[in-house]
Order: C-alpha cells, then structure tokens, then sequence
C-alpha cells in the first residue's frame, strides 16, 4: 500500500505519543472513521477529540495533518483490500506503537464494510453489457398512422454497473436499416479495440 507524502506525515504524527496521547487516541481513531462513514455518533465531538484535562492537547494543524493521514490509509486500504496483518506490518514501518496498532487493526476490521459500502456509494462506474436478447416484430399499424406493414427489431441489453449486481434492461425498438447501422458501428468499435490492443 502506497501513500502520499502528506499521508505518511500524517501518519507519522498520529503514530507519534508526544502529539495525539494513548489515552485519546482510540476516540481519534473512531473519529477518523466516521468521517469516512458519514456515522453522526462517531463524528461527533470534534472539538473535544484529546480536549480533557488529562490528555496532551494537540494542535489543530498536528490533529488535521494526523486525521488525514488516518482517513488516507483508511480508504486506501479497503480500495486495495489489504488485510489486518499487512495494515499492522505497514503501521509497525510507520513506528506506531504495539497498542496503537491494536486500537486501528480493531477499527480497521470492524469498520471495513462500512468503509467498503461508502466507497461503492460514492464511486462511479459505467454500466456494461452482459447480455443481450431480440426480438423481431411485424408491426401492421400504429395509434397515428393507419398501415405501416414493416418489421420492428425490438433489441434489449441487460446491463451491470460496477460492484453492484443488480442487472438493468435496456430495450431499443428500431427498424432494419437502424439495426444494420448499429451493427455496424460496434463492428467499427471493436476493429478500433483490437488495434489499440495489438499496438
């Protein structure tokens, strides 16, 4: 897993005792989460996150540098499906202690669908064919014209959009000459593929 500069430097300050204390760091943590999210309950409190007496205060750039590097790994770690064992190798590199480690392997496990649905909610992905059914009708005549006396090619395209396996039906009603044009055009769209994958 690769992050920015600016992550691993966030990371670094909330790996870092001396800038976000053990003692609030579980309460950083869920915080940094709900930020991803979207959990009011875990959100809440973003003045008081380190804000006790008994906590080392933290500054609000250090807590903003840090809260970013959280979420960066966060999100980029569910993107890439890395697994708690591989997050607490990468944290040990990042030289956050054995107890910090424990408390972000714990969310990281008990917040990854949530994480994982965020990402499918917010992401886009263009719908693709899966499969395709047609249908010739004769149409004799319709509501405006009296006698048409032509064939119809009905055409349906069941589509999938990205992680989401709900299928869709697409259905085009044209005639021959615009089936023929169709037809056409994604013999020209596949030619155009082929090329660009030989080259």
């Amino acid at each position: 897993m690769e992050l920015c500069s600016e992550a691993l430097e966030g990371l670094q300050v909330a790996g870092d005792s001396n800038a976000i204390d053990d003692k609030c760091f579980d309460a950083f943590v869920q915080f940094a989460i709900g930020r991803i999210t979207n959990d009011e309950e875990e959100e809440e409190g973003d003045a008081n996150i380190c804000g006790d007496a008994n906590a080392v205060q933290v500054d609000t750039a250090s807590k903003k540098l840090a809260l970013y590097g959280l979420v960066t790994m966060f999100v980029e770690a569910t993107k890439h499906g890395v697994d708690v064992a591989v997050l607490q190798s990468f944290l040990e590199e990042a030289r956050f202690s054995k107890e910090k480690i424990a408390i972000v392997s714990k969310f990281y496990q008990e917040s990854r669908p949530r994480i994982e649905e965020q990402l499918k909610r917010i992401s886009f992905h263009l719908p693709h064919i899966v499969d395709v059914d047609w249908r010739l009708d004769y149409c004799i005549k319709s509501d405006k014209v009296e006698k048409i006396d032509k064939p119809v090619y009905l055409v349906t395209l069941t589509t999938e959009s990205g992680d989401c396996n709900e299928a869709e039906k697409i259905t085009i009603y044209c005639t021959l000459d615009q089936l023929q044009d169709l037809v056409s055009k994604l013999k020209e769209a596949v030619k155009c593929l082929e090329r660009i994958s030989q080259t």
